[in-house]
């Protein structure tokens, strides 16, 4: 599973976290379970997605935390305030 792992990460996150959300996307509209397949393969939706969202969620924590380093006191509310904030 490491190496499967370590396929999906040559593909930037920004790209993965599209591909991924195609998928999910696709899914929905088509009523079915994500495509997998024995042996696994990058390719495979399931994997895909979920490396994919494990990924990122830890690259928004290490974010969070070199802002809380740099400017002690804010906390992830504040930051989520912040980001809010460029939505609008």
């Amino acid at each position: 599973m490491d190496e499967i792992e370590r396929l999906i990460r040559e593909m930037p996150l920004g790209e993965r976290i599209d591909g991924a959300s195609k998928m999910i996307s696709s899914m929905c509209v088509e009523g079915r379970c994500p495509k997998m397949s024995v042996p696994v393969r990058p390719v495979d939706e399931d994997v895909f997605i979920t490396v994919t969202l494990r990924d990122a969620k830890s690259e928004i924590e290490a974010l969070r935390n070199i802002i809380m380093n740099i400017r002690p006191g804010v906390t992830d509310l504040d930051i989520d305030k912040a980001i809010a904030s460029f939505r609008k």
